[in-house]
C-alpha cells in the first residue's frame, strides 16, 4: 500500500534523506525527489515542475469585497470556496466548509482578493521555499509581492493577498496556475544529520508560527485587519471611485463654464457690430434717396431742353431760355444741397 504524503513527511520532517546533496537552490529533478520522498506537496502534479519551479494551482477559501459603482462606500463581504470545475460537479454539491462553491472568481479594479493555493504544504526543517506570481499575472498589473518565504517546519495551505493596480476586471478559474515556487537546501545541521550527532554545534531553532495547520485565509486576515472591514487598498479604491467622480463632475463645470464664456463673447461681439451695422444700413438708404433725387433732377433738366429747343425760334423764346437758365440754376443749387 502506497505511503501518504503525510507518512513520508513524519519521517523526513527533520531527517534529511538526501544528506550528500550540497545546499544549494534545487532543481525540478531534485525537487521531484524531495516531494516524492518527504511529502513536501500534497497533491503533486508533475507536470506543474518547470525548470526549477513548481506552479501552485488556485482552489480553497478565499474573501473579496463587492462595490456598488455608483455608491462605492457601500461594500459586501463575500467568503467562498474555489474549486476546479471538473472536481466542482463531480463533488455534486453547492457548499464546502459552509462555504459557496464556485468555478472562478474576478478580481475587480483597484482592488484586494485573498486567495488559498490548493497544495498542502509540509517544509521540511532542512529546506526554505519562497515563491512569487506567475509572469502572466504580473504583466496583467496584479501585485503578490516580492518573494515571501516560506520557513521551514511550516505545515499548512497558503494564503495570499492578490492586489489588482489596473482599471480591467481579471478572472481567475479554479485549478489555474498562481504562483511559481522555489526550493532551498540550507547548510547542513547535526540536528537532521545521526552521524554528527556528536558534534559542536549551536542548537537551530525550528520555525515557531504555531501551529499552522488548521489555520485558513480567514484567521489571517482577520488577525491582520483586527475587525477592519477591508485593507488600506480598498479603501484607497474606494476614494479613487469618489474622486473620479468628483473630477467627472467638474470636468463637466468646466466645459459649462467653458461654454457659457464663448456665448458672452459672441454676445459681447454681436453688441458692438450691429450699431455700426445698422449705422451702415441708414447711409445706404440716404445714398439711394440722394440717387433718386438726382435721378428726377436729370429727368427735369432734360424735359426743359427739348421744350426749349421747341421754341427756339418763338419770340417767347428769350423768355422761355431765360426761365429755363434760371430754374436750371435753382436745380443745380437744390442738387447741392442735397449732396451735403
Amino acid at each position: 500500500m502506497a505511503r501518504t504524503a503525510l507518512e513520508k513527511f513524519k519521517e523526513f520532517e527533520y531527517n534529511d534523506p538526501y544528506k550528500d546533496m550540497a545546499p544549494a537552490l534545487l532543481n525540478n529533478a531534485d525537487i521531484k525527489k524531495y516531494i516524492n520522498k518527504a511529502g513536501i506537496v500534497d497533491p503533486f502534479y508533475e507536470k506543474d515542475l518547470n525548470g526549477i519551479t513548481y506552479e501552485a494551482r488556485l482552489e480553497g477559501k478565499a474573501r473579496f469585497w463587492n462595490y456598488d459603482d455608483k455608491h462605492p462606500e457601500i461594500k459586501e463581504k463575500k467568503d467562498v470556496y474555489i474549486m476546479r470545475e471538473k472536481n466542482k460537479f463531480s463533488y455534486g454539491e453547492k457548499y464546502k466548509y459552509g462555504l459557496k462553491i464556485v468555478d472562478h472568481i474576478i478580481l475587480q479594479p483597484n482592488s484586494i482578493t485573498y486567495i488559498t493555493l490548493e497544495p498542502f504544504f509540509r517544509i521540511p526543517a532542512y529546506i526554505v521555499a519562497r515563491f512569487n506570481l506567475k509572469i502572466n499575472l504580473i504583466y496583467k498589473g496584479l501585485l503578490l509581492g516580492t518573494g515571501p518565504i516560506v520557513d521551514p517546519c511550516f505545515k499548512g495551505h497558503l494564503s495570499i493577498p492578490l492586489h489588482n493596480l489596473t482599471l480591467n476586471n481579471y478572472k481567475l478559474r479554479g485549478g489555474e496556475p498562481i504562483i511559481a515556487m522555489e526550493f532551498t537546501k540550507t547548510s547542513p545541521n547535526k540536528s537532521w544529520d545521526k552521524a554528527r550527532a556528536d558534534e559542536e554545534e549551536a542548537e537551530i531553532k525550528h520555525f515557531s508560527g504555531g501551529n499552522t495547520e488548521n489555520r485558513d485565509v480567514y484567521y489571517y486576515v482577520n488577525n491582520a485587519l483586527l475587525g477592519e472591514e477591508s485593507s488600506d487598498i480598498v479603501s484607497a479604491s474606494v476614494r479613487y471611485s469618489t474622486l473620479k467622480k468628483e473630477l467627472e463632475k467638474r470636468k463637466k463645470w468646466d466645459w459649462g463654464i467653458i461654454i457659457g464664456g464663448v456665448i458672452s463673447v459672441v454676445i459681447l461681439i454681436i453688441s458692438l457690430i450691429y450699431p455700426l451695422f445698422s449705422a451702415y444700413n441708414e447711409i445706404q438708404k440716404e445714398r439711394i434717396k440722394y440717387q433718386e433725387i438726382q435721378y428726377q433732377l436729370e429727368k427735369k433738366i432734360t424735359a426743359l431742353e427739348q421744350r426749349l429747343l421747341g421754341t427756339a425760334n418763338d419770340s417767347k423764346g428769350m423768355e422761355a431760355k431765360t426761365e429755363l437758365r434760371d430754374k436750371i440754376a435753382d436745380l443745380e443749387t437744390g442738387n447741392e444741397k442735397t449732396s451735403r
